[in-house]
């Protein structure tokens, strides 16, 4: 039995109804992020463009944008925007764009150095999961060690090109690959 269609009016419906109370961290939460700067910030060497999918309200995304970095903070939901946009006033290098993880048509192939796709942008995204992991790896720069993903039981950092790191193969915690995965080792 497959999951069923994806309804994205619904989710971003249910996003915006959280966008106030995502500025609320609980423990486990903190814990989570801790972990993803982490990650984020040893793959920064090089890196002078960033696109953030599930930007939320600029957790990373506003930040890295202080720290210099060329910023894309894309989300699903206008009111995580429109915090975001409001957390982010006076920082330069910061672009804010409304869409979908699984489509991001909007940018061309290879156009970010780092592209950051965590979390609820793919397990969100039910169906179009895998489109969301192949137009994450679509985006990134070739050759560079510059996509992580993370849903709530996978972990991806790609290096190489586009379509060398099989989507379709992430693997849960615990077992060979995913430790090679989390290292960012896997080759596809």
């Amino acid at each position: 039995m497959g999951l069923p269609e994806t309804d994205f009016d619904r989710e971003r419906r249910w996003w915006d109804s959280k966008a106030f109370k995502e500025e609320t961290d609980s423990a486990d939460e903190g814990i989570n992020r801790a972990l993803r700067w982490r990650e984020i910030e040893r793959n920064l060497e090089g890196v002078e463009t960033i696109l953030e999918i599930g930007g939320a309200t600029g957790v990373f995304s506003i930040p890295l944008a202080g720290r210099g970095f060329q910023v894309t903070h894309l989300d699903l939901s206008p009111e995580m925007l429109a915090v975001a946009r409001a957390k982010a006033q006076g920082v330069p290098g910061i672009k804010f764009v409304e869409g979908k993880a699984s489509d991001l048509i909007q940018f061309c192939d290879r156009s970010f150095d780092l592209v950051l796709n965590m979390d609820g942008a793919i397990s969100f995204s039910g169906t179009e999961a895998t489109m969301a992991i192949q137009e994450t790896c679509r985006v990134a720069q070739k050759g560079n060690p510059h996509r992580i993903a993370s849903g709530p039981n996978d972990s991806f950092v790609g290096r190489g090109e586009p379509g060398e790191d099989r989507p379709d193969q992430l693997s849960r915690p615990g077992n060979d690959r995913s430790r090679r995965v989390a290292s960012g080792t896997v080759s596809g």
